[in-house]
């Protein structure tokens, strides 16, 4: 056991200075292992020095404030069903807070976000034209990267009224609590009725 120990202990350290572990490896001696090189950034960035993690390019987008919508679309004979349009509230948040649906709203069922972002489905009179174009986009979406099956297609909306498409999602999750089985209940549809509509679209009948 002892000497299992200390040959672990001497592959780590290895490891650590970025040296390969067994002869044959395709790492050479001295040159980085993967783990080392993770090792040697982290240090990097503890002594304040710059790291390159994401290669020569970068591009960053400007966070849209404003109010977040969710159109889930299905599969259906004639096309896609748009299923009922989803708005999500931000309740309570400080004014320095991002109204950002993140992993913890969506699954967190302790955090402040869970609770803070509920959706609504009922649609104000003033934003029915809103809600047309919102429904036309997604249509769009569908048709232009050839999607089948299920999708949600996530937006803001600033101040102007202008949509921002933020996510196309090919493969939205189906459980009960998410947002395309909300909108497919909405629509007076089971999970029976979503799956037997995904089994007909794969098989093509």
């Amino acid at each position: 056991m002892a000497a299992v120990l200390r040959e672990r202990t001497r592959r780590y350290q290895q490891e650590q200075r970025g040296e390969a572990t067994q002869p044959g490896e395709a790492t050479q001696r001295g040159e980085p292992t993967q783990r080392g090189e993770r090792t040697r950034r982290y240090q990097q960035e503890q002594r304040g020095e710059p790291a390159r993690r994401f290669g020569d390019e970068l591009f960053a987008e400007a966070y849209i404030d404003g109010r977040e919508f969710n159109l889930s679309l299905l599969c259906g004979p004639r096309g896609p069903q748009v299923l009922p349009p989803a708005e999500i509230d931000f309740v309570d948040y400080p004014p320095e807070k991002p109204h950002i649906v993140g992993y913890a709203a969506k699954w967190d069922d302790r955090a402040f976000e869970y609770h803070a972002t509920p959706r609504r489905f009922d649609v104000d009179e003033a934003d029915r034209g809103l809600v047309e174009t919102l429904r036309a986009l997604a249509v769009h979406c569908w048709r232009l990267f050839d999607l089948r099956g299920h999708v949600r297609v996530d937006f803001r909306v600033d101040e102007r009224n202008q949509p921002w498409i933020l996510e196309v999602n090919a493969n939205p999750c189906l459980s009960p609590e998410a947002g395309f089985m909300a909108a497919a209940a909405r629509a007076g549809l089971t999970i029976e009725h979503v799956v037997e509509r995904l089994l007909r679209d794969a098989v093509g009948s």
